[in-house]
């Protein structure tokens, strides 16, 4: 596989191009994720280091194409096959000596088996599709997938043209209201087709604003228009468009579309700087944005770059409210350096080249056998001197799921090395031959060696038979923790439905936490749900550890929410409060289980810990119902900064107008 993947890549347009698209292109964004994080740099300049960078990788994809000649990182397969052939000839002969004295030593040793055991191949025919068919099926996939990101761009586009033609001038009295407002001449038009401020236009910029703007205040006009001036004397438009002209060229590469996530998100943050830099007070810009964020639906023209959309509100709000933020804009001269620095990587990167050397092919041949005859060597080894000649054999047998070996296996249980018994123990349970278990309980109840009991009750387990329940049951009484927690475990495996009352009287009345923890994992294996009585008793043991697993393993099966609840209002543990909450949340997108989980969330929104808080706000924003939203605006004056950041992100997630 790899070697035709290999092939397909090498001499080709195609291989320059991958090299381009994912090795070139990573160290272009590696160097641009460099110069953000290397100091506070503000929205506007980290804007334009990944616009640059972008930019750079649109020139760098059509010159790869055309600049030569190019240097090679790794010297090519050819001219090391010609230097090793002329630096140590082979004399006639000599390599058939060679392998032939090792496949007789291989065949000795029993890992290969002797020739006259392989039957003849028959000889493959091939298939008439060429390497070079292979590289130009692939070329064409990639322009497709380019030219496909520019057509649905250019449909965006004639969407927002048909948009603005149908849109009309605002009126003449807001005009006259707006005229000291505005900076710069641009036609603001009011379409019923929106639901949010737009900008579009590179020549002509034009702001859209929707039909709801007639009832506006001057205070919000002015936030709308200095926002959408802002984009258009920083030519973000422009910009927008070269970051389309990158994703559609290496649409391959994740880190291109990352980036360009990014970029628009720098983009959007720059401007609302530039509002709070010219007088706007903060928090009321920020209530702006978010009054016409849950106005906004998803139906939105693509073409254009809408003031506040919902992707990036909770991220822009937090920007805002940072009272010492860097909120510098980008100057003309730092942005002609980064112009410069990426004009310098083009040539360099252009004519780079990548020669990869194709791996040899192995050669053909299996290391491990199932055939009768090299089964029956194995099983004879069974009785070698050497323990571990007879542990390895024991390993293959298990591999090869030989159930022709049950019979010797069974009879090395009683093998003096616990080693090799414990490795044969294990190797029964892996075949699963059921006429292995009563020499697998003979052993667990009688083997002195823990780890041995330990194998036996595991592969008991792994049988997955009825038989091997009643073996298991002395077991749980070992002296042994490791055999009581193997015994545990191999309930569960069996999906036996009489280990429930078992496994329940050891959640409830064991000693050991871990055994504990054992039978909950185990519970939950078996195709059965735990009783509500049985839940509420668990939620009520001492360990957290035990409390938080019987929550995570039943709290969404049992569908108790009243006991979710009060585990959630009164427990002292962190984590089994979360995990109570995270259970709640499960049964919520439950049938007509919607309104009574929310209702139990809503009253942990007052958690002591800040953390509970945070997380329950996260769930009823995932969860969407509109409940939620009277029990979260009071939590918009949380002392805690970030519950206050994640209330502002579920009251965006819960927005009705989204759907």
């Amino acid at each position: 596989m790899m070697t035709e993947i290999f092939d397909v890549f090498s001499g080709s347009l195609l291989r320059e191009l991958a090299l381009t698209i994912f090795f070139k292109a990573s160290l272009v964004l590696g160097l641009a994720y460099l110069l953000v994080h290397r100091s506070q740099k503000s929205a506007a300049q980290r804007h334009t280091i990944w616009t640059t960078a972008l930019g750079t990788l649109t020139f760098l994809v059509l010159l790869t194409a055309i600049v030569t000649p190019r240097w090679s990182l790794l010297p090519s397969p050819e001219s090391q096959k010609d230097r090793t052939t002329a630096t140590r000839p082979v004399e006639p002969g000599a390599q058939s000596g060679v392998l032939a004295s090792s496949h007789r030593e291989l065949s000795s040793s029993g890992i290969l088996e002797p020739d006259h055991q392989k039957k003849d191949s028959t000889p493959q025919t091939s298939i008439a599709w060429s390497t070079e068919n292979s590289a130009q099926l692939a070329l064409a996939v990639y322009l497709c997938g380019a030219f496909l990101i520019l057509v649905r761009f250019g449909r965006a586009l004639g969407s927002i043209h048909r948009i603005t033609r149908s849109s009309r001038p605002i009126p003449r009295r807001t005009r006259r209201r707006l005229q000291p407002l505005a900076k710069r001449a641009v036609p603001c038009l009011v379409s019923d087709r929106i639901s949010v401020p737009l900008t579009w236009g590179w020549f002509r910029p034009v702001i859209l604003v929707p039909k709801s703007s007639c009832s506006w205040s001057r205070a919000r006009w002015l936030a709308v228009l200095l926002h959408e001036c802002a984009h258009i004397e920083r030519r973000d438009y422009c910009y927008r468009l070269l970051q389309l002209l990158a994703c559609a060229t290496c649409w391959p590469n994740p880190l291109v579309w990352m980036v360009a996530l990014l970029a628009s998100r720098e983009r959007e943050k720059a401007c609302d700087d530039r509002v709070v830099s010219r007088g706007m007070n903060r928090i009321e810009y920020a209530e702006h944005l978010f009054a016409i964020a849950r106005a906004a639906s998803n139906s939105e023209p693509q073409g254009a770059m809408g003031m506040a959309g919902s992707s990036f509100l909770r991220d822009r709000v937090r920007s805002l409210l940072r009272a010492h933020a860097n909120r510098n804009q980008t100057r003309k001269r730092s942005l002609w350096i980064l112009i410069s620095i990426g004009g310098l990587l083009l040539l360099p990167l252009s004519s780079l080249g990548l020669t990869i050397p194709h791996p040899d092919k192995p050669k053909p041949g299996t290391l491990i056998h199932s055939s009768s005859a090299h089964i029956q060597s194995l099983v004879k080894r069974l009785d070698h001197p050497d323990s571990s000649v007879r542990q390895k054999s024991a390993w293959v047998l298990a591999e090869l799921e030989a159930s022709g070996a049950v019979g010797p296996l069974m009879q090395a249980l009683a093998d003096e090395d616990p080693a090799v018994r414990g490795v044969v123990a294990w190797a029964l349970g892996e075949i699963k031959e059921p006429s292995a278990i009563q020499a697998l309980s003979r052993s667990l109840d009688e083997d002195p060696d823990p780890l041995v009991r330990e194998m036996a009750a595991r592969s008991l387990g792994e049988m997955e038979h009825p038989m091997s329940f009643l073996p298991l049951l002395p077991a749980l009484q070992d002296s042994n923790l490791g055999v009581r927690r193997a015994a545990v475990w191999a309930l569960g495996d069996l999906r036996d439905l009489r280990a429930i009352s078992v496994l329940s009287d050891i959640l409830l009345g064991s000693k050991d936490e871990m055994m504990r923890i054992e039978a909950v994992e185990a519970l939950a294996s078996l195709p059965a749900i735990l009783s509500p009585a049985t839940f509420r008793r668990a939620l009520q043991d001492e360990s957290p550890r035990v409390r938080e697993s019987i929550i995570q393993a039943f709290g969404e099966k049992t569908l108790a929410v009243p006991a979710l609840h009060r585990v959630l209002l009164s427990d002292q543990d962190l984590k089994v409060r979360n995990q109570a909450a995270e259970s709640l949340a499960r049964i919520a997108r439950k049938e007509n289980r919607e309104l009574e989980a929310v209702s139990a969330l809503t009253r942990a929104l007052f958690d002591n810990d800040p953390r509970v808080r945070r997380n329950v706000a996260r769930l009823l924003g995932e969860i969407g119902s509109e409940e939620a939203i009277e029990s979260l605006l009071p939590l918009l004056r949380d002392p805690d900064q970030q519950t206050r950041d994640q209330v502002i992100w579920s009251l965006d997630e819960i927005n009705p107008s989204r759907d």
